[in-house]
C-alpha cells in the first residue's frame, strides 16, 4: 500500500505542493483580514482618519482578490485532479491485484470487492488531497490565533487554549470506538450494496421463481446489519455533537460577558473586541472542524487498512524459464487440490500433449477438467501432486504468464460478460483467416463476424457470445496452441461439424485442447478421460 500512495504522491507532487502553498496563502488571507477589519472599526470609531480607512480597506479589497486567485488552484486540484487521482490509484490497485494468486481473488465477491475498492481509494485519495491541505489550514489558523492573543491577552490566549485542550481529549478518549465503527460502517456498507447489486444481477431469475419475498428476507438481513452499525454510529456522532455544542456554549457566555464588560469600561476597543470575537468564531469553526478532519482521518486509516490487508494477498507463482515455442505438455501422477484436503480426481493422471495435435479433454461435470487447463497454465496455483512437464521442464520453472500472453489462445466458460462492444473485445485481432473453413464459420450466412463487430458484448446470443470468444482465440498471433473450454456450447446445431472441422485443421500445425461433454466429432483416439 505505501508503494501505491508514494506512486500517486509522486504523480502530483508539484499539484500537490502548490495546493498546500495556496491552503497556506489563503489561510493567512483570512486570517489578517479579520485584523484588518478590526482596524477599520477602529479607525472609523476611534481615529476618525479617512486615509487610514481607505489605506485599510484597499489592503481588504487586495486580499479578497488575492483570495479568487487562489480558489482558482485550490479547486482546480481538489475537484479535477483529485478524481484524476482516484481513477489512477484504481489502476494502481488492478495492476496489483493482477499480480495475485487467482484463487485468493476469486474468494471475494467480485461485486463487493469493486465497492470497497472505490471507496477505500476515494477516502485516501481524499485525506492526500483534501484532509492533508485542511489539517495545515487549521494548524496555522491556531498558531497566528494563538499567537496574537498572547501577545495582546493572555486571560483570551489561555481561554482559547483551554478549548482546544478540552476538543483534544474529547478525541483521544473516542478516538478507538471512532476507528472501529467506521470500519464496521464501511464492511456493511459493501455488504448491503453487494446484496444489493446480486438481487439485480439476478432479477430474471428471482422473477421467473417468484422469489422476491426470499431473496428480500436476505438482503433485509444485510441492511439490518448496516443499521445496527449505523445506530452505534449515530449514538457516537451525537455524544461528538453535544460535546461541541455544550463546550462552544460555555466559551462563549464567557467572551460576551467578559469582553463586553471590558469594551463598556473603555479597557478594550470595539475594533480589538471584533477581532477577538471574529478569532473565536474562526476558532470555534476550526474546533468543528478537527471533529470533521479526525472522523476523515479515522475513516482513511480504515480504508488504508482494507487496501493494505487486500494488497498483501498471497501473490502470483510464476517461473523465469522462457519457451520459445511449445513442443509439448506432459502430466506424471498428477492430482490437484484446491482446498489442500480433498483432491479432484480420483486416481493421479498422466498424460502427455505433443504439439501439433487435436486432443480432448473428458468427465463428468466439476470433476475439474477446467481446473486441469489453467493450472498447467498457471491461472491457478493449485496445489498440485505430481510433476507438470512444459517442454520437458518443470511447468513451475516456466514463465507460464509469457506463455498465456504470446504462446496460447483460450476460450474460457462461466467468465462475465465485457462491458464493451465487440471491436474492443478483440482489440487488433480482427483480421480474418484466409481459410474456406474459418470463412464458413465467421464470414457465413448463419454468422458474420462483420455484422457484429460494433454491438456491446452483453447484448449478444448466448451463440453469438461463445463464436466472438472462440474467434478472438483463433485469431490470435503467432500462437502455439489452444486451450479452448466446451467450445460448441451454445452454438447452433447447424454450424457445429464446420467449427470442428475448422479446430482439426487448425491442428494440423498447432497444438489445441478441448474440454467436452463427448461432443461428436471432437473425442477420438487423442482424449483423456479424467475421473
Amino acid at each position: 500500500m505505501k508503494i501505491l500512495i508514494n506512486n500517486i504522491v509522486n504523480r502530483y507532487k508539484y499539484r500537490l505542493l502548490l495546493l498546500q502553498f495556496m491552503s497556506i496563502l489563503d489561510t493567512l488571507a483570512v486570517t489578517l483580514n479579520v485584523y484588518l477589519e478590526g482596524m477599520l472599526l477602529n479607525s472609523l470609531v476611534y481615529g476618525k482618519d479617512r486615509n487610514n480607512f481607505f489605506r485599510v480597506l484597499v489592503f481588504i479589497i487586495i486580499l479578497s482578490v488575492m483570495r479568487l486567485v487562489f480558489s482558482f488552484f485550490d479547486s482546480k486540484i481538489q475537484i479535477l485532479d483529485f478524481r484524476k487521482a482516484i481513477l489512477d490509484s484504481n489502476d494502481l490497485v488492478i495492476e496489483k491485484l493482477y499480480s495475485k494468486d487467482t484463487l485468493e481473488i476469486l474468494k471475494k465477491d467480485p461485486i463487493k470487492l469493486t465497492d470497497q475498492i472505490v471507496d477505500d481509494t476515494n477516502e485516501v485519495i481524499s485525506f492526500i488531497f483534501q484532509t492533508i491541505s485542511q489539517l495545515i489550514s487549521l494548524s496555522l489558523t491556531l498558531v497566528i490565533i494563538l499567537f496574537y492573543l498572547l501577545k495582546a491577552n493572555i486571560t483570551y490566549f489561555w481561554v482559547m487554549l483551554s478549548l482546544l485542550l478540552i476538543y483534544t481529549l474529547c478525541y483521544f478518549f473516542l478516538k478507538p470506538r471512532m476507528y472501529t465503527v467506521n470500519l464496521n460502517l464501511k464492511n456493511k456498507t459493501s455488504e448491503y450494496f453487494s446484496g444489493l447489486s446480486d438481487w439485480i444481477r439476478r432479477y430474471v431469475e428471482i422473477k421467473g421463481k417468484e422469489e422476491l419475498k426470499l431473496n428480500k428476507l436476505n438482503l433485509n438481513t444485510l441492511k439490518q446489519n448496516l443499521l445496527k452499525v449505523g445506530r452505534k454510529d449515530y449514538v457516537l456522532s451525537y455524544i461528538m455533537s453535544t460535546l461541541q455544542i455544550g463546550i462552544q456554549l460555555i466559551f462563549q457566555i464567557f467572551l460576551f460577558i467578559w469582553g463586553g464588560i471590558l469594551v463598556i469600561s473603555g479597557e478594550i476597543t470595539i475594533g480589538y473586541f471584533s477581532i477577538v470575537l471574529q478569532y473565536f468564531n474562526q476558532l470555534l469553526d476550526k474546533a468543528d472542524e478537527i471533529f470533521s478532519i479526525l472522523v476523515k482521518v479515522e475513516s482513511s486509516r480504515a480504508s488504508y487498512r482494507r487496501l493494505d490487508n487486500l494488497l498483501h494477498l498471497k501473490s502470483e507463482v510464476n517461473g523465469s524459464i522462457k519457451l520459445n515455442k511449445i513442443e509439448s505438455i506432459s502430466l506424471k501422477n498428477v492430482n490437484i487440490s484446491l482446498d489442500q484436503n480433498k483432491y479432484l480426481f480420483n486416481s493421479p493422471v498422466t498424460y502427455k500433449f505433443a504439439n501439433p495435435g487435436f486432443y480432448t479433454i473428458t468427465g463428468k461435470n466439476g470433476i475439474g477438467k477446467s481446473i486441469l487447463l489453467r493450472t498447467i497454465t498457471g491461472i491457478y496455483n493449485s496445489k498440485v501432486v505430481g510433476n507438470i512437464f512444459i517442454n520437458d521442464k518443470l511447468a513451475e520453472m516456466v514463465d507460464r504468464k509469457d506463455l498465456r500472453k504470446a504462446k496460447l489462445g483460450f476460450l474460457f466458460q462461466d467468465t462475465g460478460i465485457p462491458t464493451c462492444t465487440v471491436r474492443d473485445y478483440l482489440g487488433n485481432n480482427v483480421t480474418e483467416i484466409k481459410s474456406r473453413l474459418f470463412s464458413q464459420v465467421f464470414s457465413s450466412e448463419k454468422f458474420n463476424i462483420n455484422n457484429i463487430l460494433y454491438k456491446p458484448m452483453d447484448t449478444l446470443s448466448s451463440g453469438e457470445l461463445q463464436l466472438v470468444k472462440l474467434y478472438s482465440a483463433l485469431t490470435k498471433e503467432k500462437v502455439d496452441g489452444l486451450l479452448l473450454d466446451e467450445p460448441l456450447a451454445n452454438i447452433y446445431p447447424s454450424m457445429k461439424r464446420d467449427i470442428v472441422q475448422l479446430l482439426k485443421e487448425f491442428a494440423k500445425d498447432h497444438l489445441v485442447i478441448i474440454i467436452s461433454h463427448d461432443e461428436e466429432g471432437l473425442t477420438d483416439e487423442k482424449t483423456l478421460q479424467v475421473e
